[in-house]
């Protein structure tokens, strides 16, 4: 499998240390936007530094898009996992393994970049936006953990907390 050396500007906007303030909004994952057809999307992702692959083989992980190798979280290496539906982009999940565990960091550096979650629970966070949810969840039985974001009118709103 060839891998992607990690563009190192995309990788400090994911896990820049910006105060939540300077946030007031998230339009999708890095330079992509809800709505993207699987053109658009490849062209942002490119356009970040990413090459793009097909997915790998996994049952547990439901895709229909572009898998975009060489995300390194820590010494967690990560994918990214891109969804479409009617062909325009829905969702996008970044997967790393829990070997080592990357939650604890995960969880320190979306606080830092989004603010505090709107929702937490044991092991699972939720930020919301006006135009994008993100859930960063450590529970699956597939020693993964995942950061989700999706347009947040799917989350029953767009609302960002009080």
């Amino acid at each position: 499998m060839r891998l992607a050396l990690v563009p190192t500007t995309a990788l400090l906007l994911l896990l820049s240390p910006l105060p939540a303030a300077a946030l007031d909004d998230l339009l999708g994952w890095q330079s992509t936007r809800w709505g993207m057809t699987d053109t658009q999307v490849k062209a942002a992702v490119h356009g970040d530094g990413f090459q793009t692959f097909p997915p790998p083989p996994r049952s547990y992980i439901k895709t229909n898009g572009t898998f975009v190798a060489g995300m390194n979280i820590g010494r967690s290496r990560c994918e990214v996992f891109f969804t479409y539906g009617a062909g325009r982009l829905n969702h996008v999940t970044v997967s790393c393994p829990a070997t080592p565990d990357p939650y604890a960091r995960l969880r320190d550096r979306l606080t830092q970049r989004y603010g505090s979650p709107s929702r937490q629970d044991t092991r699972r966070q939720e930020w919301k936006f006006p135009t994008t949810a993100v859930v960063l969840d450590g529970r699956s039985t597939h020693r993964t953990v995942t950061i989700d974001y999706s347009p947040a009118a799917s989350h029953g709103g767009g609302k960002r907390r009080p």
